[in-house]
């Protein structure tokens, strides 16, 4: 069995905040969710040398993101492996999956949520926590992405919460200070403690607007603590990432990561979207200089689609084993997916590996596959997510629309096959320094290539 985080390290949250969270229930999780609890995946060095600490020392993670599966799974979505019908969740697990990252809105059934045409709050924490029941019992690790918003945040758009529009900096501090430790604390008393917590998503240009634009770095690293302390006084074991969209610009990623240093932000990982290069070698050489640059952080691709083999044996084969893992971004329906639905990719595919574009757009989609066609739609957005505002109030017409082109079969492909091979490529290997040893992982869990070619 794959190494689980220590529980007995993990802390109730204090009661003042207690007071804060109506209806939450104090009652402790059953024995059989503490003992789902324990297929976490622990990938971390425990020494405290710098050079190791937040090394790769277990499991190469293996993730995706599948925030969407609840909500299609209610449009009528249903998958498929070799012609039988099966839970997503055991698809995944059988190709050799080990980590799932689920998204966390602050309030998606708002007037500017996400969810405000469904009948039900999708990606709100009780969603989260019902799909976070199926990973872990799956034997999958948790990696919780917050949103600080009620709806997608991402570089140009980190509009705050309905509720936290009129909060002055001291209350929008506090709020995500409590807003984080009650997610963190929920999840650990719903029987499936988060292994690692995002705070922001894709918070390049700060989080929060206008107060923690990345221009206030003082506010924007004030706002970063506060979650950051949130998290750690619910559960001191959670694992902190931080993450930039641009995962290929160096150049992009150094000020930003030396600003929040340089003002106390004390994280663990340093997480990454990694959707196309400018260049040939970009990745490459910003991880490697990531790497030696900030020798106490680990590192992550938190969202990726095509180059799948390329971009696994790149963060493998960073310098100190500094390279954790990947997740493949909704690869249900999203770009290079890993399924088909009426006999095409179910995803909107991808025009190009390479982009001259120095800002949010990491790629084109290419016309003429299943489920989007936009020629220019930005990478981290979605065509249905960004004509939803078309269907105004008519939440009936949404419905149907949803139900039509989001339900239904979906086949899995044979994109999935590559990560077989991997897990067999990368198993078996504890490349970073320990002062003792690691547990053998299990067969079939992740190893190092011999070599660090490009693949498809």
């Amino acid at each position: 069995m794959m190494k689980p985080f220590p529980i007995a390290a993990r802390m109730p949250p204090a009661p003042s905040l207690l007071l804060k969270i109506k209806g939450m229930s104090a009652q402790l999780p059953s024995l059989a969710f503490f003992a789902l609890a324990l297929a976490a995946v622990s990938v971390f060095a425990a020494d405290d040398s710098i050079t190791n600490k937040n090394s790769r020392i277990g499991p190469f993670i293996l993730g995706a993101e599948v925030s969407w599966v609840p909500e299609d799974e209610a449009d009528g979505a249903e998958y498929f492996d070799h012609g039988v019908k099966k839970d997503i969740f055991e698809i995944l697990k059988e190709h050799k999956f080990n980590y799932i990252r689920l998204r966390l809105f602050v309030n998606p059934a708002s007037t500017n949520g996400y969810a405000r045409r469904r009948a039900e709050a999708f990606c709100d924490l009780e969603h989260v926590k019902a799909l976070a029941r199926r990973a872990r019992a799956a034997g999958m690790g948790l990696l919780l992405d917050i949103h600080y918003g009620d709806t997608w945040t991402s570089p140009g758009h980190q509009e705050k919460p309905v509720a936290w529009k009129e909060f002055n900096f001291q209350e929008l501090t506090q709020a995500v200070r409590d807003f984080t430790h009650r997610a963190i604390y929920e999840m650990k008393t719903n029987g499936t403690p988060a292994d690692m917590v995002q705070i922001g998503n894709e918070i390049s240009d700060g989080m929060l607007f206008p107060d923690g634009r990345r221009s206030n770095w003082d506010h924007f690293a004030a706002l970063l603590k506060a979650g950051i302390a949130g998290a750690k006084e619910a559960d001191p074991s959670v694992k902190i990432v931080l993450h930039h969209h641009l995962g290929r610009s160096n150049e992009r990623m150094r000020p930003w990561l030396d600003n929040l240093i340089q003002r106390g932000v004390d994280f663990d990982i340093i997480g990454m979207s990694c959707y196309a290069q400018a260049h040939e070698g970009d990745w490459k050489n910003n991880f490697d200089d990531l790497a030696g640059r900030y020798p106490d952080k680990g590192l992550l691709v938190v969202e990726y689609s095509a180059q799948k083999r390329y971009i696994n044996d790149l963060m493998f084969n960073t310098p100190h084993a500094k390279g954790l893992g990947t997740f493949i971004w909704e690869p249900t329906r999203h770009r290079q997916a890993l399924f088909d639905k009426d006999g095409r990719n179910a995803g909107g595919g991808q025009a190009s590996n390479f982009t001259t574009d120095q800002g949010i757009n990491q790629g084109a989609r290419l016309p003429g596959t299943n489920l989007a066609s936009s020629a220019n739609t930005p990478a981290n957005t979605n065509l249905f997510e960004s004509t939803n505002r078309n269907f105004g109030t008519n939440a009936a017409a949404y419905g149907e629309f949803r139900r039509r082109r989001l339900g239904g079969r979906y086949d899995a492909n044979e994109l999935f096959e590559l990560y077989p091979q991997m897990a067999k490529d990368f198993a078996g290997v504890a490349p970073a320094r320990q002062t003792e040893p690691a547990e053998t992982p299990a067969p079939g869990i992740p190893k190092s290539p011999a070599t660090n070619q490009p693949h498809p």
